[in-house]
């Protein structure tokens, strides 16, 4: 009997069974291994990495954040580095995730991760090169930017001259940095939004193609601000320092360039240094000029003025031809100081100012503890006379019982009361007076002229110069009123203007009307009838239909003003006072009816605000098709 040895069998046959199959269960094990292994080193570590980093750069945001609050910002030095040091780590991380730049659907948010990254890398660099000469005007804002504190600059005046002695160091800064900014520029453009994860984004607020648009803006304008330096310098009195007209305007009084000219003063400039600032009645300098001219038509007709006097010289909405006839008066005073310009401030820009400063005390001569305030209420109805200071101008013109001359300096006091207190503001009020001053020069509250070509030319630029521009392509419209009644109810009245443009054959017909509204009751030495000479100026060589809803006591003006390249039409409008408060708001509208010259630029339509004209509602129709309806706050162009 033969007996067979299966163990032997079963070795042999094992052993003959291929490497692989005896190395499976190891090598599935291996591969697995190395699979987690490439995931961890190529993924999950890069992203861990890049969370680290994002959390630490946003720790430090944070930091800087609640020091920007606080006002002090002593480590935003060595902040940054620590910014820039872990951005360097993240681009070192987005390096080592490269190969996602060749997965379809992943493309995307790798090639936004990277442009983010490279985005913040230039960023930083150019801030980086800005901090050393920002450090030296942050104290001016009220920083803390070294253990020592805060700079010891109180004055206004002092504020200035060193912001004026920092600029040549900042535009360097600017300069030198100007192509990092343009680099990361290009990388923000090249972010899509299509591929930012929504939960990144969700409850911020953050709308990405607003930021590509508004960093393009201020990156292109660089240029600007450092070519811009040296008429700046010459402008606050570097070397050579500089004496400017200063015009107070009343825009309750509303007149081309903003308001009833009403006082006037000098401001000396040396280094940045304003001098001391006084003021004086406009008709104080009218009794000193010479100029013996008959006053223009409208001045003749609608407020029965035979000569021409200063007050009344600011005829053209264009302020380089109103400053013209302000000089021609100017120039006969005997002895008068030589002025290198014109700074025009109307009456919203001197609320805004009071605002930011908390209100002005006045002397104890118009009573113990009278502050003034901006509430720009109907005060006379409220018998409010105590706070708002648009309406005590107004009574102390004509009701105050104190004597003519007390009366009469009631406005000069106030500026140099308000001035002080502006020269001395610092901290969030400092910021507050820079932010009114900005935005009243873009909304032409406040208006520039100077003599120099140069300084001209850099404020026309930013249109801060009230310039009625020439070479105007397509279709314009500016809407310019004189209340030469002598009330104020421009304080109070809104007003509305549409154009409807129609095409009639070869001929394109505009229509523009003008709406006012008035919700004041009449008081006899504030509110009356709203009488004013209404012109509006158009491209040049339009052709007058018809104007409707004018004074049939008024005058048509139809002619080419060839300085500004415009066609003027004008009348005169009269609107009855409301008399009681159950009677509605008193209204009243003129329309024009023209036809637009051939060749223009159909297509583009510019709006030049009125200075000193309160926000008015502009509806705008292109061949019965609703084109905008806007709040006018400054000047605006359209695409019809």
């Amino acid at each position: 009997m033969t007996i067979i040895d299966f163990s032997q069998y079963a070795l042999q046959k094992k052993s003959s069974e291929p490497f692989y199959k005896k190395k499976y269960p190891y090598i599935i094990l291996a591969s697995v291994l190395v699979f987690f292994a490439l995931i961890f080193f190529f993924l999950v570590r890069p992203l861990l990495h890049l969370k680290k980093y994002y959390n630490a750069i946003n720790v430090t945001l944070h930091v800087i954040e609640a020091g920007k609050k606080n006002k002090d910002i002593i480590g935003i030095g060595s902040d940054l580095n620590s910014i820039s040091s872990n951005i360097s780590l993240m681009k070192r991380s987005v390096g080592t995730l490269a190969y996602l730049g060749y997965i379809p659907y992943l493309k995307g948010y790798y090639e936004n991760l990277n442009n983010a990254v490279d985005f913040a890398s230039w960023s930083l660099l150019g801030l980086e090169k800005m901090t050393p000469s920002m450090l030296k005007v942050l104290p001016l804002l009220g920083y803390k930017v070294s253990a020592s504190g805060v700079a010891q600059t109180t004055s206004g005046s002092q504020k200035i001259a060193a912001v004026v002695n920092a600029l040549p160091e900042i535009g360097l800064s600017i300069k030198n940095a100007d192509s990092d900014f343009v680099s990361a520029n290009s990388y923000l453009q090249k972010i899509n939004p299509n591929y930012i994860p929504k939960s990144i984004l969700k409850g911020k607020g953050i709308n990405i193609v607003n930021i590509k648009n508004d960093v393009a803006s201020v990156i292109s304008a660089l240029p600007n601000f450092y070519n811009d330096i040296p008429a700046v310098e010459d402008i606050l009195g570097v070397p050579n320092g500089k004496n400017y007209l200063l015009i107070m305007q009343n825009s309750g009084e509303m007149r081309p360039t903003g308001g009833f000219m009403t006082a006037y003063g000098f401001l000396n400039v040396q280094n940045g240094n304003i001098g001391h600032v006084n003021s004086q009645n406009i008709y104080v300098l009218s009794k000193l000029t010479n100029y013996n001219v008959l006053a223009p038509l409208p001045l003749r007709e609608y407020n029965g003025a035979t000569s021409w006097q200063i007050q009344d010289a600011n005829t053209s909405p264009d302020i380089p031809s109103s400053v013209s006839n302000i000089y021609n008066f100017y120039d006969t005073v005997y002895g008068a100081s030589h002025v290198d310009g014109v700074i025009f401030l109307n009456t919203w820009f001197v609320d805004s100012l009071i605002n930011d400063v908390g209100g002005v005390k006045m002397p104890s001569v118009y009573g113990n503890n009278l502050v003034l305030t901006n509430k720009n209420i109907y005060c006379y109805q409220n018998k409010d006379y105590m706070s708002d200071a648009n309406c005590w101008m107004e009574y102390m013109s004509e009701k105050s019982t104190l004597p003519q001359s007390e009366r009469k300096a009631f406005i000069s006091d106030m500026m140099h009361e308000l001035l002080q207190k502006v020269l001395s503001s610092s901290g969030s009020d400092l910021e507050k007076v820079i932010n009114s001053v900005f935005q009243s020069l873009t909304d032409k509250n406040v208006l520039l002229y100077f003599n120099n070509t140069q300084d001209e030319n850099f404020i026309s630029k930013y249109n801060w110069g009230g310039v009625v521009p020439q070479n105007t392509k397509g279709d314009y419209l500016q809407v310019v009123e004189a209340n030469l009644a002598g009330a104020k109810d421009n304080y109070f009245i809104n007003e509305a203007v549409s154009s409807n443009i129609q095409k009639d054959g070869n001929n394109y017909i505009q229509t523009t009307s003008i709406t006012w509204t008035n919700p004041a009751l009449y008081e006899d030495w504030l509110v009356g009838p709203y009488m004013s000479w209404v012109r509006i100026y158009v491209p040049m060589g339009s052709k007058l239909i018809s104007i409707t809803g004018k004074d049939v006591n008024g005058y048509v003006e139809n002619y080419n003003n060839a300085t500004l390249n415009k066609t003027v039409f004008g009348d005169h409008i009269r609107i009855l006072s409301r008399l009681n408060s159950s009677n509605p708001p008193t209204s009243g509208t003129m329309t024009f009816k023209y036809i637009l010259p051939s060749g223009i630029d159909i297509n583009q339509y510019l709006i030049q605000k009125q200075p000193g004209e309160l926000p008015e509602t502009e509806s705008v129709t292109f061949e019965n098709n609703p084109v905008d309806t806007f709040i006018l706050n400054s000047d605006k162009t359209l695409s019809l």
